[in-house]
């Protein structure tokens, strides 16, 4: 998914606010780059594209606090607990101010807050909503590096600043005043890393002493959309998430309507079709199997016992005439009363007799056992692992031969 950048303006934008933007679609190279007004930005992308807001560095300003105990990312009173940290840190009205935690913060540990002017920050998101471009994330220019100490040179020799992040948060001041105390300051960070714009690059080793890396703005404004950081939290971030929700109705409509998915509507379509089609072929095959399975045990029912009447149930009616066949031979099946008397007398425990027996049509019923659950349980799994089921009719148990499925 290609990711629209748009820098946010440093006034309160109006109708003739220029808005610098760029293109990329893989967060690495940029692929358009320009300055329009909030209604000319890229009309290809709306809707199937991330809309990133960058706040600039001289926008922020950022502070380093401890939350109490209890309070997290998601209290209800985290607001009123930041503006009482900071009322006496910052130069407005707290409650005039938007504020963004740093990602994964934990209470009871120190942790960096970035702080920017909310009704100036809301005029920017408003502004480019009206324009048809939901804004999903809102991320800093520089922001805090908890692993080395970074500077960015930007803007003209008239008018170059230094752009300090460090892992307790980030600073914004001119060049030419600050450079050189900056400096000292930053002796013990050796490994320090300068970047510096093509324009102010040899004012930069000039006053900072150091040699510089040449970085142009459009891969600043790249690296920052890389950071875990996102300032859409508290207001910001219920709009967020409606305005994501609309980005991907949005999204999902042009899939299906829009003429550019059109070819990948097809496909879609011929895979589910032929999906279906093997599923039906696989349905049809193991039914045709099922099917002659079922004709096999009928033939060989008809073959077995030709004077068999209409089949209704071939494995029961096969056991039956089985056990028929034996008993016109002078053979014990298992369906006679002695084989039942048999398995039932191995089974029962010691000790127990019968109080009444009825056999009729291959079942075998008794009373008196007065067997308890467990001992009932015992029983019942020896007769069938013996071929035998048994059931309760009242107070009476009931012994059969099991049929074969």
């Amino acid at each position: 998914m290609s990711t629209l950048i748009v820098i946010a303006p440093p006034a309160h934008p109006g109708t003739a606010t220029s808005y610098e933007y760029l293109l990329t679609a893989n967060g690495q190279t940029v692929d358009g780059h320009a300055s329009v007004s909030a209604d000319q930005l890229p009309e290809k992308h709306r809707g199937d594209a991330e809309v990133v807001v960058l706040v600039p560095a001289a926008k922020l300003s950022w502070h380093q606090v401890t939350l109490p105990p209890g309070i997290t990312g998601r209290s209800s009173r985290l607001r009123a607990v930041l503006e009482g940290l900071l009322e006496d840190r910052l130069l407005d009205e707290p409650g005039s101010m938007h504020f963004s935690l740093e990602p994964g913060a934990r209470p009871s540990e120190p942790i960096r807050v970035a702080a920017c002017d909310k009704a100036w920050l809301r005029s920017v998101v408003d502004a480019l909503e009206i324009a048809g471009h939901a804004v999903t994330r809102i991320v800093p220019e520089t922001f805090p590096d908890a692993h080395q100490m970074t500077c960015h040179v930007v803007g003209s020799p008239e008018d170059a600043r230094l752009l300090v992040t460090t892992k307790r948060g980030a600073a914004n001041f001119p060049l030419v005043t600050g450079g050189t105390s900056f400096i000292k300051d930053c002796e013990p960070a050796p490994n320090m890393v300068v970047y510096s714009e093509a324009g102010v690059a040899e004012l930069a080793e000039q006053w900072l002493q150091r040699s510089v890396r040449l970085q142009q703005p459009a891969e600043r404004y790249l690296m920052a959309i890389q950071s875990d950081w996102n300032l859409a939290q508290f207001d910001f971030a219920n709009s967020s998430h409606g305005r994501s929700w609309q980005r991907l109705s949005k999204w999902w409509g042009s899939l299906f309507f829009s003429r550019q998915w059109r070819v990948a509507r097809w496909g879609l379509a011929t895979l589910i079709m032929a999906n279906i089609a093997g599923l039906n072929a696989w349905a049809w095959q193991e039914k045709t199997a099922l099917d002659r399975k079922r004709d096999a045990i009928r033939d060989a029912l008809t073959q077995s016992f030709p004077k068999v009447g209409p089949i209704v149930d071939a494995p029961l009616q096969m056991s039956r005439q089985v056990a028929l066949l034996r008993q016109s031979a002078g053979m014990v099946s298992g369906r006679d009363m002695e084989s039942l008397l048999g398995a039932l007398s191995a089974a029962v425990p010691s000790g127990r007799s019968v109080s009444s027996m009825e056999f009729s049509a291959g079942e075998l019923k008794v009373k008196g056992l007065n067997l308890s659950n467990p001992e009932l349980v015992s029983l019942t799994g020896i007769l069938q692992s013996q071929g035998y089921s048994i059931r309760s009719d009242g107070d009476a148990l009931v012994l059969s031969e099991k049929v074969a499925q």
